[in-house]
């Protein structure tokens, strides 16, 4: 009976070691069988003494094979009711009603925004030659979201974003020559987009100032729909009168209102 025992071991020896090196889990067994056939159960990590040798063993063994199949069981109470199903499709389009009674007259539309700017004839001087731009500079008088932005700074060109403008422009303008001849004529101040001119300011009502001058004055409201991004807008004064060389602005704004 001890021979059986201990072959029993060294046989369960071999098959450890002819498995090779395993990672250690839960469902193994890891013991040290020595010479005699002696047996003592390790860690998963110990080692084994000398002329001892390491074997595991699976401590559930393989699935048994599946039963017979059972008696059918009792049908079960009704489960709950399953969530709506989708929507159907849009139906046709009815036919069209009878027209219905004319409403009352809705409130007068006002200003979105506006911004006021006064024009001195250049950045640095008092005068501007014909063909070149006004330059403006933002007046602090503004309502709303302002236009056109709020820069103290001279500048010469509006940017404007789409909508519906209203211009409203008066100045005192005084013409001068490049010689002894006495300025006549009108200047106009055309609203110049690069492209176009929507709107222009004509000075009228020249009177006799000295020898070399001419006094004038300008003033409109007209409107100009904007139709693309960041739209460009010029004040240039034009003149076909040649012994107009120049002009100086007194009083001179512009109010830039954005109805729509």
């Amino acid at each position: 009976m001890k021979y059986r025992s201990r072959s029993l071991i060294i046989a369960c020896a071999l098959l450890g070691l002819s498995a090779g090196p395993q990672k250690a889990s839960a469902q193994q067994i890891f013991a040290c069988v020595n010479q005699n056939g002696g047996l003592s159960v390790v860690a998963p990590s110990a080692s084994c003494p000398q002329n001892s040798t390491k074997i595991s063993w699976n401590s559930i063994g393989p699935a048994g094979p599946t039963g017979a199949t059972g008696p059918q069981g009792a049908t079960g109470p009704t489960g709950p009711a399953g969530p709506p199903g989708p929507s159907g499709s849009v139906g046709p389009t009815g036919p069209v009603g009878p027209v219905g009674p004319i409403g009352p007259q809705g409130p007068a539309g006002g200003q979105l925004a506006f911004s006021e700017y006064s024009c001195s004839s250049d950045a640095n001087t008092s005068t501007v030659k014909m063909n070149n731009p006004l330059s403006f500079a933002f007046t602090g008088n503004t309502g709303g979201a302002g236009v056109a932005g709020n820069s103290t700074v001279p500048f010469t060109s509006f940017l404007l974003q789409p909508g519906l403008y209203q211009f409203t422009f008066n100045t005192k303008a005084s013409y001068n020559s490049n010689s002894n001849v006495v300025p006549t004529g009108q200047v106009t101040i055309v609203g110049y987009t690069g492209f176009n001119a929507p709107f222009s300011f004509i000075l009228t009502g020249q009177e006799t100032n000295g020898t070399f001058s001419r006094l004038a004055a300008g003033n409109g409201s007209p409107l100009w729909r904007v139709t693309s991004q960041n739209q460009s807008l010029t004040f240039l004064p034009l003149t076909l009168d040649t012994p107009i060389a120049t002009a100086s602005f007194v009083d001179c704004t512009v109010l830039i209102t954005q109805l729509q």
